[in-house]
């Protein structure tokens, strides 16, 4: 039976504004090339993940763009043996024969170390995302060599991780803040949702943003400039990020491009606001 002009969509959150971009960006460049795209919620669970392919597989989509979650990979390998195209966007679960699209985590997260060593930080710390994660894994690794190329040691004191909500985002910086001994002067936050956790952590520890700690979040929203003070955030072009992702999959569908075209790396931009300062001597 034929497959249907639609593109399956599974990410992880619609919660989270980057997802919202990304999705929207997808569905505009599929709809311009004569496409649909349906799209399902992962909640970074694996058994909702299979859930999700089970029904694109039902509904004949042609092609998938996915968020891949830990313990993706077994689940994508099956897909590109069935002959069905792929391409993973944000993260890469490691299985053979898909492209991704991802944001240039590295060069990212070090330029948020660059900005907080400009200021005068030796003490910062970060509330990273899931290591099982290839953005988490790759913005502390960032983070970390930056600092190290500035002499600056990331103790593991300082190090918290945690999966990509505000909820964990808050768990994950009060456990930072209740640990021994001195507290950093700076943080780098990995994603936009841990960030208000991040947030309401220093808030309920009386501390403030950014006399007691500058803080710096990958990710932007609209609320990160309409709070006091206004968040300094690593932007990605989540828009750009979905697009890239839905022209991979259907050039793939319609055989104009490889099978394979390999991992897109897009740039990222530091944007600098107001919730950084030199560090109190």
């Amino acid at each position: 039976m034929p497959c249907r002009r639609t593109i399956g969509l599974i990410i992880a959150n619609l919660l989270n504004p980057f997802h919202a971009q990304m999705a929207s960006g997808l569905e505009r460049e599929a709809a311009q090339r004569g496409y649909s795209a349906l799209l399902c919620t992962s909640d970074e669970d694996i058994r909702k993940e299979r859930g999700a392919l089970d029904l694109l597989r039902r509904q004949r989509v042609c092609g998938v763009v996915l968020e891949p979650t830990e313990g993706s990979r077994a689940e994508v390998e099956g897909l590109v043996r069935s002959g069905l195209p792929v391409v993973e966007v944000d993260c890469i679960s490691g299985a053979a024969g898909t492209a991704a699209v991802l944001s240039d985590n590295v060069a990212g997260a070090a330029s948020a170390a660059r900005h907080l060593l400009a200021l005068g930080h030796r003490h910062i710390g970060t509330v990273a995302g899931d290591p099982s994660l290839t953005s988490g894994r790759e913005r502390l690794e960032g983070l970390r060599a930056e600092l190290e190329r500035a002499g600056v040691p990331l103790p593991d004191r300082w190090v918290v991780t945690a999966r990509y909500t505000a909820e964990d985002g808050y768990r994950a910086a009060t456990a930072l803040l209740s640990r021994p001994g001195p507290r950093p002067t700076a943080l780098f936050v990995a994603n936009i949702e841990m960030a208000v956790g991040t947030l309401q952590a220093l808030h309920d520890a009386e501390l403030r943003v950014p006399t007691d700690l500058s803080v710096v979040s990958f990710d932007d929203a609209r609320w990160a400039t309409l709070i006091a003070p206004p968040l300094t955030v690593i932007a990605q072009d989540a828009a750009r990020l979905g697009r890239m992702a839905a022209q991979l999959v259907i050039d793939a569908v319609t055989g104009t491009a490889p099978r394979v075209p390999g991992v897109h790396r897009l740039p990222t931009t530091l944007i600098v606001r107001g919730s950084c300062q030199p560090p109190r001597t």
